[in-house]
């Protein structure tokens, strides 16, 4: 072929163009002779080359190029044709897959569960998935809603039942997006009316006052529910919104329910005067905020079972409690309060009845004396100075049980408080603190032991080991329990530690059975009947302060099916990434129990 020749298609792909189409009569598609590519043969680069046709050649080229554009218009009918019977059949196969889907729902085994039981999952997962079983009226992705939306079936059951929207949160996060700004109000209403007459559970964060949005109405329903509620938190940085219900509250009216009530941030008086089942009461102070001129006062008149009472951030609050039943408080909880000279003293003189005392930050330097306190909790705080470590020796409990320090004490100082009190202690928990020689006497009663994220927890579980090797190399005589260390101890607690001391833990656990067990059992001998365990320990739990590999796990429940385990009796609990470690969900963790193996 001559280089300024120009390829043209052949006589039989020209007659291939011009033939008459033949439709076939099943299907309608053309089954008459098709253009084939092959046919056009040549260079793909001849239209580049600077070559100018012949009349002859450019005629040809004329009635190709009509062929071809033909072809190509036979091909689009085609392609529509094609692409309207798969729509079709796309159709098709989407109404038969939800046919399918529905008849295999009526064949479902959930259906066979009666409508009580369903409701009764529902309340489950319910707590499952939202913190505490309480559902936001303005969260996004709410899990009630989905629940509501399944089917119409699912909504009715839902609707039927009360307890599941009787614990509602108002948060003012989500309130505040502009797509629930109008939806906050009619949902808190609406909730508030399925729950019906059940009991109902209250929070409110509001630092935002009352959002425009929520009507007088919704309030309204709130206030109409006062004999409802079992549990109201009011955390109003304004006060704006509690100053609201109340105004809309009956006179008189009796809070039949209420068991635990939180007021934040009080800016005005406000009365409950008739709260027969009240057990709980927490007052949180206005510190940063601005303060009125007045203290604003709570009235509680009428509070008969009123014994818990917890108080955050207030000045001289025997001020702002007017009316208030003292003399029934068993426990009590103070976080930062600052008191004037002798304050703290009148407000402990007035709980005569206190068993239970928690110390968060609180600077006390007169001496006091609690004749029924059982049970003493110091808890370490960032803002605590220096002289919250001297706190220990202006008490006097002579009923003291159970000790809780999470403060850098030396021993010298619990010893004092301890021999001061002449108090028998059977609860210790300790942080920060370092077990020597002069803790032995106090433990001698002591049935539950819990060394919780301790700094000296080499020391301390060391200190454990030489006291149990001595007594294994010159075991007591029968029935002497006082030369044990934890002699009558049951429970065994020690949490939030490094794997890298397991070594120290299990060694300790170790010593601490042998020590306890009959030398006949440790010998591989047949225990008699008549031969005693002088042991009284029942369960020890250890929680990692991490999540552990699968060799970790070998290597401990390893441990836990030893025969010294087996052969105690003692229950081992292994927790790791529990819940209130970084990053770790309690939900997904597994545990060790040495009952299990």
């Amino acid at each position: 072929m001559d280089d300024h020749t120009i390829p043209s298609l052949d006589v039989q792909g020209v007659e291939s163009l011009t033939a008459p189409r033949q439709i076939c009569e099943s299907c309608g598609a053309d089954s008459g002779p098709k253009f084939l590519l092959s046919e056009l043969r040549g260079p793909s680069d001849a239209h580049r080359a600077n070559i100018v046709p012949t009349g002859h050649e450019r005629e040809i080229k004329l009635l190709d190029i009509d062929r071809t554009q033909s072809e190509i218009s036979r091909l689009d009918d085609e392609i529509d044709r094609l692409q309207q019977v798969l729509s079709s059949l796309q159709q098709r196969r989407d109404t038969l897959k939800k046919f399918n889907i529905q008849e295999q729902s009526l064949l479902a085994p959930i259906r066979k569960l009666p409508a009580d039981v369903l409701q009764h999952l529902f309340v489950v997962a319910l707590y499952h998935f939202t913190y505490d079983g309480f559902i936001s009226i303005c969260q996004p992705k709410s899990f009630i809603r989905t629940i509501t939306q399944v089917s119409a079936y699912w909504r009715y059951l839902a609707h039927s039942c009360p307890t599941l929207w009787s614990r509602i949160t108002f948060d003012t996060f989500y309130s505040s997006q502009p797509r629930y700004m109008y939806t906050g109000g009619r949902l808190l209403e609406r909730y508030i009316s399925l729950s019906r007459e059940v009991p109902v559970h209250l929070k409110f964060d509001s630092d935002l006052g009352i959002p425009k949005y929520l009507e007088d109405g919704a309030i309204q329903a709130v206030a109409k529910s006062s004999h409802r509620w079992e549990v109201a938190e009011f955390n109003d940085y304004t006060g704006e919104l509690l100053q609201a219900i109340e105004s809309y509250l009956p006179q008189d009216v009796i809070f039949t329910c209420l068991k635990s009530l939180s007021i934040s941030y009080l800016y005005h008086s406000i009365s409950f005067n008739h709260t027969p089942a009240l057990i709980r009461l927490s007052v949180v102070g206005r510190e940063g905020l601005h303060t009125p001129l007045q203290t604003p006062t709570i009235f509680l008149r009428s509070a008969p079972s009123l014994t818990s009472l917890s108080v955050t951030g207030q000045e001289d609050f025997q001020n702002t409690l007017v009316e208030f039943p003292w003399s029934q408080i068993t426990q009590f909880e103070s976080r930062d309060n600052t008191f004037t000279e002798g304050g703290l003293a009148v407000v402990f003189e007035l709980m005569d009845n206190l068993t239970s005392l928690t110390l968060y930050g609180t600077k006390i330097t007169t001496p006091i004396a609690l004749p029924k306190l059982q049970t003493l909790k110091i808890v370490d705080d960032t803002d605590t100075s220096s002289e919250q470590t001297d706190v220990l020796n202006i008490f006097i409990a002579p009923c003291l049980k159970a000790l809780h320090l999470e403060l850098e004490f030396n021993s010298a100082e619990i010893m004092e408080l301890l021999e001061r009190s002449h108090c028998v202690l059977e609860e210790v928990t300790l942080t920060n603190i370092r077990l020597d020689d002069k803790w032995k006497a106090q433990l001698q009663k002591v049935k539950k032991l819990c060394l919780y994220k301790p700094s000296y927890i080499t020391n301390n579980l060391r200190w454990l080991i030489k006291h149990n090797e001595n007594i294994s190399q010159e075991p007591p005589s029968s029935g002497v329990l006082s030369d044990y260390v934890l002699p009558e101890v049951e429970e065994l607690h020690i949490k939030r530690i490094p794997f890298d001391t397991k070594r120290v833990v299990l060694k300790m656990l170790i010593t601490m059975l042998e020590s306890r067990l009959p030398p006949i059992l440790l010998t591989g001998n047949t225990m008699s009947n008549d031969t005693e365990v002088v042991s009284y320990l029942k369960l020890v739990t250890i929680d990692f302060d991490r999540k552990l590999n699968r060799k970790e796990k070998a290597f401990l429940k390893k441990f836990i099916a030893s025969d010294i385990v087996r052969m105690s009796g003692v229950v081992i609990t292994i927790h790791h990434g529990r819940e209130g470690y970084a990053g770790e969900d309690a939900r997904t963790n597994t545990d060790m129990n040495s009952e299990d193996l």
